[in-house]
């Protein structure tokens, strides 16, 4: 069963560096824990909903401005007033030490000033122990989750990825996911543009009044740590209560995703999500087995990656449903393109797009839609 402990890091308040943030997040990440990676300039807002969609155990938010204070305040208030429980919260940065007494009367248990050492944060990290949901509360959630409440579901996912025996049964118990849904996976190799194109998706979907769900995959390094840095592509739908992003560290692989995925989707499921993406960890020619857990199998390349006798080795390939061309703009992009139309254009979809402008996306979206209607 994993017990890592999940920490979230987040910039608030209008300070743009983000350096030393992220040497934080690499040394915990080193140190063995599931780092969420939240961004720059993250309001109060955004980062409790972030807390509670993945579930958590400690909020670490790093301060350059004068506002530390009611951010603080407001994060704390937040989570307080959602779950009901006192979260373990973390300050860093530029904070003065004489606001120290009332930080921690919010709820701030240790403020990491200038010069500290990244293995003290790291050693402080490791010694808390990870939020602890009672077996007892079990079926309570899982009847909640029945119900379509989001904390329920959130607490839910987190017994599953920890391993949690019973918790798996019962979540294998839930119908498979309504048969209108649109259950989209997407591939490709680390790099090519997955996490911001399914942000043009998720846009794409919430125009159209759709639920979405989301579970991304990120590898786990050799420490037994992992980033998961995937969220942030996403990151201008934190606040859309019919948007829900779940990150997950792949500790075993499976399909090129984890081998909790099946029942996360199932949970998606149960919360009526209308779309459901699943991001692979950057997938290689032999991830041929995910077809198998989506309806919609999408491989994104760029340019780049190689010729044309690349593309006739096979693998991922050709277990595809649609094969976008991200970053078609590049050199070569045309080129690749009219390569797949050659080898693959009587089977597959084929699509030129440009993740960051949103170009090719409506034309994907379309393409995706009927792919579910064949």
């Amino acid at each position: 069963m994993q017990k890592k402990i999940r920490v979230l890091l987040c910039k608030g308040g209008m300070d743009g560096h983000d350096r030393g943030i992220l040497v934080v997040a690499q040394a915990l990440r080193d140190a063995g824990v599931e780092v969420v990676y939240g961004g720059l300039y993250c309001s109060p807002e955004e980062i409790a909903r972030t807390a509670l969609e993945e579930d958590v155990d400690i909020v670490g938010i790093s301060m350059h401005s004068h506002a530390h204070l009611a951010v603080f305040s407001e994060v704390s208030r937040l989570l307080k007033e959602s779950t009901g429980e006192d979260w373990l919260l973390l300050g860093g940065g530029i904070i003065p030490k004489k606001d120290a007494p009332l930080l921690k009367k919010m709820g701030v248990k240790r403020i990491f000033l200038p010069g500290t050492d990244t293995k003290e944060i790291a050693d402080f990290v490791l010694k808390t122990h990870s939020r602890k949901i009672e077996k007892s509360v079990l079926p309570d959630l899982v009847e909640r989750t029945r119900k379509g409440k989001f904390l329920a579901a959130s607490r839910l996912m987190t017994l599953v990825q920890k391993g949690n025996q019973k918790a798996k049964e019962l979540v294998s118990e839930f119908p498979g996911v309504p048969k209108g849904t649109l259950l989209i996976g997407v591939t490709g190799p680390g790099g090519v543009g997955k996490s911001t194109l399914i942000n043009q998706l998720i846009s794409s979907f919430r125009k159209e009044k759709k639920t979405v769900g989301v579970v991304t995959c990120d590898p786990v390094s050799i420490s037994g740590g992992a980033f998961l840095g995937d969220r942030i592509r996403m990151r201008e739908h934190t606040l859309d209560k019919e948007v829900f992003i779940r990150s997950l560290a792949q500790y075993e692989n499976f399909k090129g995703v984890t081998p909790e995925t099946p029942d996360i989707v199932k949970i998606f499921g149960v919360l009526k999500k209308e779309v459901i993406i699943i991001e692979t960890v950057g997938a290689g020619q032999q991830d041929l087995g995910f077809g198998d857990l989506v309806e919609t199998l999408v491989l994104v390349l760029m340019p780049g990656l190689g010729d044309e006798i690349q593309l006739l080795k096979g693998g991922v390939i050709q277990t595809a449903d649609i094969i976008v061309v991200n970053k078609a703009e590049l050199a070569g992009g045309d080129e690749m393109f009219q390569n797949l139309l050659s080898y693959f254009g009587n089977t597959k979809k084929i699509y030129k797009t440009n993740s960051l402008s949103g170009s090719g996306i409506p034309e994907l979206v379309e393409g995706i839609k009927e792919h579910k209607k064949s």
